[in-house]
Parts: C-alpha cells; sequence; structure tokens
C-alpha cells in the first residue's frame, strides 16, 4: 500500500492504516468492554470525516487498509462508510 502511495503521489494519495482508527480506542477501552465497539465506530467517523468528507481532501485518493470483512459488523460498517462516501462523491 505505501508503494501505491508513493506512485500516486504523497500529496495526492493519503494511506489511512486501519491501526491508526483502532488503536487510540485500545488505549482507553479494552475489547472486552461494552463501550468498545461503538468507540471504534466514533473513532472510524471521526477520520472518515476528517479525510473523505473534508471538501479541501476532495481531489486526494483515501486508501484504507484493514482486515478481510468477514464478521457481519465489519461489514456493515464497510458499506456505511462506501454509502457515506458515495453520498460526498455521488
Amino acid at each position: 500500500m505505501r508503494v501505491l502511495t508513493e506512485l500516486l503521489g504523497v500529496n495526492r494519495a493519503v494511506l489511512i492504516d486501519n491501526h491508526q482508527m483502532i488503536d487510540p480506542v485500545e488505549a482507553t477501552t479494552p475489547r472486552e468492554h461494552p463501550a468498545y465497539q461503538r468507540q471504534r465506530q466514533l473513532q472510524r467517523e471521526k477520520v472518515f470525516k476528517e479525510y473523505v468528507s473534508n471538501p479541501e481532501r476532495a481531489s486526494q485518493i483515501i486508501i484504507f487498509t484493514g482486515k478481510p470483512l468477514m464478521a457481519d459488523l465489519h461489514f456493515k460498517s464497510f458499506q456505511k462508510m462506501l454509502q457515506r462516501a458515495m453520498n460526498v462523491f455521488g
């Protein structure tokens, strides 16, 4: 992914590693905690707003990394993010 970012250009492409979204939540909330999934969702939304919904970044390509979307919860999160991106650029 980093090679892709370099090929596209540092100012044109932004790589958002999945851990940039997960690690801040894990630093404050254990995975077993009932609020963990909700905190992850809020963190994802914060990053999404900063990078994808931000009109100042409209000319950039935003690349997100993550695990394969096997779990239903992750798939639903992906669907929501995709829908939001389509609303922004559609």
